[in-house]
């Protein structure tokens, strides 16, 4: 016995050692990228010229950005930036230190310069190892200025005790926990699967904690959010009533969190980490599979708890933390088979399931169908299949009538973006190969298709949970999966590794070796997860199908530090565009109409006087009801024409047209709108002799027209967008010499209006105006006719 004691202490000396290595390796060690003294940037780089007049600092499209960033170990360091100009004469300069793509080291610095060969210089001091970047902003209007070069020398050193000491105790907290388990399992104590089971579930926090993060998607609901808690009703622009969020029971818990006070992030990190962690103790101390109230060994759990996909997920802002809680509650009640007594509950569960993504749905037409089946074997009776029935049928229903009369249709805007059009299994095994190449998904399906298959006593409960994991991933597959690296699969990964707890309980629990041996195994599954990593952290962006790993491609594979938890520290480029029309907006006291592809941060950060259209359908209720031409990436396979652009009447958005492109381009982009009252009200931004420049530019293409079919497009454009506002001479010229019949003819833009005008404006009407009884009702009606209404 007591050398027993001795080796595993020697375990736990080892264990010890290794993490501490791991603790303080980011003060000392760089991945090789910091071999001399000295890292120069490039060479001779020209700062761009922009006049910046009245624009708030929060642009940062003038920053002069290398685009290079370098690892660099905790220390102290100047950095030297070498401007040169042909000129001599005076500028302002700003320079600015940027970090890791999520945060932001405070380091700027301001300087006045006469400029012919200076040196601005900044001190950094790094507190931990970071990836840094150089960036230089010029206010001046100045030409041929130059960056020679910018140097990076290390100048001290520092010791980051305070982060070695806490990331040693967390570590040896978690080797303690261990090394307890396998002392328990060897001297036969009762707690020794307690033991091992609170390694894994503190491991998982730790890591669900320190990889906390909000996705670019989840601004899309935060729109939602701050719009309904303003009295704008549950919809992303204000006047339209559109759901373009499929989580609803996620998107009010979100909006009760923001509606107390609490900060952007706090309202969606928090109740994250209260439904991740309430999940994963239920999953690991809570489900029982016999009437003995002892804990049970999951051999699946461990891979499932690995998975970077469920760490990460673990917040994001999405409803993925929530789905967690209640499959697993869904799991519990199968396997202990508390269902056939509690059908209330039960069906409650399912509903609830049903309200947080609309693809489980599925459970509850699976649960139906075995049900009857039960009550044709006279295993249930009718009163059961009644309760279950009205408790979650019922409040779907009821929802359901409120979804038609409020958004007139009746599914969630981003169904029917991203169902296309049927069966996509070529991308749904994609999928499905790019989560099990990323985590240990594979030999998990593997094992509960064993147990489903050739072990007999099983109960109806684990039936029907390893009917519905493997029910939910041939739907996932059959629709194409997602772009999201294993977010979709991750509820067949909970039900399948909860419908594989308990079967070797009993042969693990017989001898002091085979308990031994779990406790190991256990361990030795989870960290051989850890170290399973997606495609993309392996140096691809994008894997085979356009799938990413939304987080790493955000935040690389960075931890974010727990005082930055609830702090609002996003500087992504397109929060930075959204800020920029808020700014826009507000100053003007206009509204005004955008479009993007990514309209998370835009939306968010642009506020409410600007109607953002999302290109990719997810808020836009006619290009989500595009017809899809080709299959491609999940969920980017539909973009908005830009006949229905032109037919929404925007205020900036690029356009097919490189004469418009290049003459109505400004700082915030390219304009359309270019009335006198808007002209008025954006000549704080807008670029000297802009309107005479752009009336120049088209009046010389008129000249020189000798019109052709592909001419047809712009100039109906011009009509629409330029002709009422120019010169009366120009407004003559143009209509002498333009066969408006012709054009309409050969226009692909008046083609598209012509073919969907009807349903165009149907769609409009009932989403639009003021809301009462005669239009709830009317719009349900519209609802189930128009139910597979397409656009071209």
């Amino acid at each position: 016995m007591l050398e027993t004691k001795r080796k595993i202490l020697i375990v736990f000396i080892v264990f010890l050692i290794f993490f501490l290595f791991f603790s303080i390796k980011d003060c000392f060690f760089t991945n090789g990228n910091f071999e001399n003294k000295i890292i120069r940037y490039g060479r001779k780089q020209t700062i761009k010229s922009l006049d910046i007049t009245d624009t708030p600092i929060i642009n940062r499209e003038p920053y002069l950005v290398f685009g290079k960033y370098i690892k660099l170990p905790a220390g102290r360091y100047s950095v030297d930036f070498f401007i040169k100009s042909v000129e001599k004469k005076q500028v302002k300069i700003d320079i600015d230190i940027a970090s890791d793509r999520g945060r932001e080291i405070e380091v700027k610095k301001a300087g006045n310069l006469m400029l012919g060969d200076n040196i601005l210089s900044v001190n950094l001091l790094l507190k931990d190892s970071k990836e840094i970047e150089p960036r230089v902003k010029l206010y001046d209007n100045a030409h041929n200025v130059f960056v020679e070069k910018i140097e990076i020398r290390k100048i001290g050193n520092i010791y980051p005790f305070k982060k070695i000491i806490l990331k040693t105790i967390f570590y040896t907290f978690f080797s303690i926990l261990f090394i307890f388990a396998v002392f328990s399992s060897s001297n036969e104590n009762s707690e020794w699967k307690r033991y091992i089971l609170f390694f894994i579930f503190f491991l998982s926090f730790y890591l669900i904690l320190i990889r906390s993060w909000i996705s670019e998607d989840a601004f899309i609901t935060l729109r939602h959010v701050e719009n309904f808690i303003s009295g704008y009703g549950p919809v992303f622009n204000i006047g339209e009533r559109v759901e373009g969020f499929s989580h609803v029971l996620w998107f009010y818990m979100v909006s009760l969190f923001r509606w107390s006070g609490v900060t952007i992030k706090a309202s969606v990190i928090i109740p994250s980490l209260i439904f991740s962690f309430s999940a994963l103790y239920i999953f690991l101390f809570k489900i029982r599979v016999s009437d003995e109230r002892k804990e049970v060994l999951n051999f699946s759990a461990p891979a499932l708890l690995a998975a970077s996909a469920f760490i990460d997920f673990g917040t994001s802002g999405l409803e993925s933390p929530l789905s967690y809680l209640l499959l697993i509650i869904y799991s519990k009640m199968l396997l202990e088979g508390s269902f056939h007594k509690k059908p209330e509950i039960f069906g409650m569960i399912i509903a609830l399931l049903v309200f947080t993504r609309p693809d489980f749905g599925i459970f509850l037409i699976l649960n139906i169908i075995f049900f009857v089946y039960e009550l044709y074997r006279k295993r249930i009776k009718f009163k059961f299949l009644l309760n279950f029935s009205l408790f979650s049928i019922v409040p779907l229903f009821l929802y359901e009538i409120f979804r038609m009369g409020y958004y007139a249709a009746i599914f969630p805007n981003p169904f029917y973006t991203k169902t296309g059009s049927g069966s996509y299994f070529s991308a749904g095994i994609n999928y499905f190969l790019d989560f099990s190449e990323g985590s240990l998904f594979l030999p998990v399906v593997v094992f509960a298709l064993l147990i489903l298959i050739f072990k007999k006593d099983k109960s109806d409960g684990r039936i029907l949970l390893l009917l519905s994991g493997f029910t939910h991933l041939f739907f996932i597959v059959r629709g194409g999966g997602d772009f999201m690296h294993g977010r979709f699969l991750l509820p067949s990964f909970i039900l399948l590794s909860a419908g594989t707890i308990g079967i070797f309980d009993e042969y693990f629990s017989s001898s002091e070796i085979k308990r031994i041996s779990a406790v190991f195994l256990i361990a030795f599954i989870f960290i051989i997860g850890l170290f399973v990593k997606p495609a993309q952290k392996r140096g691809h962006y994008f894997n085979r199908g356009g799938i990413s790993d939304e987080r790493f491609a955000y935040y690389k594979d960075k931890n974010i530090p727990l005082k930055y938890l609830f702090k609002e520290n996003i500087i992504f480029m397109w929060k930075t565009i959204g800020e920029n029309y808020h700014y826009i907006a507000e100053k003007a006291k206009l509204k005004i109409r955008v479009a993007y592809k990514n309209v998370g941060f835009i939306g968010y950060y642009a506020g409410k006087r600007v109607f953002v259209l999302d290109k990719l359908g997810l808020t836009d209720p006619i290009v989500s009801r595009l017809k899809i031409k080709k299959r491609g990436r999940p969920g980017h396979e539909k973009y908005a024409p830009f006949p229905y652009l032109y037919y929404r009447e925007l205020t900036f958005s690029p356009t097919p047209f490189p004469l418009w492109n290049r003459f109505a381009k400004t700082n915030q982009g390219i304009l359309w709108d270019i009335s006198p009252k808007t002209m008025r009200r954006f000549s704080f931004f807008l670029p000297r002799d802009f309107k005479n420049n752009l009336d120049n530019a088209v009046t010389d293409y008129l000249e020189k027209l000798n019109y052709k079919k592909g001419d047809a497009d712009f100039l109906l454009f011009l009509k629409k967008y330029w002709l009422p506002y120019t010169k009366t001479e120009n407004r003559k010229r143009f209509l002498d010499k333009i066969n408006m019949e012709l054009i309409k003819h050969d226009s692909n833009i008046y083609r598209w209006i012509n073919r969907n005008k009807t349903k165009l404006k149907l769609v409009d009407e009932k989403i639009t105006g003021d809301m009462s009884m005669k239009k709830f009702i009317e719009n349900i009606l519209f609802s189930i006719k128009y139910f597979n209404m397409k656009f071209e």
